[in-house]
């Protein structure tokens, strides 16, 4: 099956280790999409994602199935800091990535203050001489951001990357991946344990439980009408519900 240019075809895929893990799951991501995959700690979600980008962890692999990627795809992750060079300036950091694309080092170095602006990092030249440590956790998931940014992606991948922050964090977070999403087109595949922020993303919403997708649907339909127990109590445990409300109205 031929996918455009920001789609996503996942079809069968399988998760082994000693034992199998993901057992079949289809996905299927349209070009400029926003889909989210919810589920709890153990579900399969993050091995599936990374199955995707072809970083999954050491004794596992895809032992059935395939992946179809239109376009350049890029990850960005929970923790920043296990990704991050703690010994180089971040500046720099995204500089060298800049330059693995081709140009000169001032152009480079142009090129990453430029991404440290558009994903609202505020004073660039003087966080850009500093070292993941110095930066809040919410700066050093928006360098991440950066870096997935430097090589021109299609389509973002997202490991629950607003677990780790504050409330507030986290909403602005959400609202740049929003933006970015529709001034650069690109299709977002998201993974959450927390269906409250995959609603206020997503336009549609993947349920996995225990290595399967056991509900695929408009988020709207998931958050008001879930036909699945699991799905229901899903969404029962999101406290207070107002901002969900606001989905099916869509």
């Amino acid at each position: 099956m031929s996918v455009g240019v920001g789609g996503l075809a996942v079809d069968g895929l399988r998760i082994s280790g000693e034992t199998e893990l993901v057992h079949g799951v289809d996905l299927a991501l349209a070009p400029g999409e926003a889909l989210g995959i919810v589920g709890e700690s153990g579900s399969g979600k993050t091995l599936t994602l990374r199955a995707v980008m072809g970083l999954l962890p050491r004794g596992l692999r895809v032992s059935g199935g395939t992946v179809e990627a239109g376009g350049r795809v890029a990850m960005i992750f929970q923790d920043p800091l296990s990704y991050l060079d703690p010994m180089t300036r971040v500046g720099n950091l995204l500089a060298e990535v800049c330059r693995a694309q081709g140009g000169s080092v001032a152009s480079a170095r142009a090129r990453a203050r430029e991404l440290f602006v558009a994903v609202r990092l505020p004073d660039p030249d003087t966080l850009m001489r500093r070292y993941p440590h110095q930066l809040s956790g919410g700066q050093r998931q928006r360098v991440l951001l950066a870096i997935a940014l430097a090589a021109e992606p299609d389509i973002l991948l997202c490991d629950e990357p607003t677990t780790a922050l504050d409330v507030t964090v986290q909403a602005e977070v959400l609202a740049l991946l929003a933006e970015l999403r529709a001034s650069r087109g690109l299709s977002l595949l998201f993974v959450s344990h927390d269906l409250a922020v995959v609603a206020s993303l997503c336009d549609r919403v993947v349920v996995f439980r225990d290595g399967l997708a056991v509900e695929t649907g408009r988020t709207g339909d998931i958050v008001n009408r879930p036909k699945q127990p699991y799905t229901r109590a899903l969404v029962d445990a999101v406290l207070p519900l107002p901002a969900l409300a606001e989905v099916g109205r869509e």
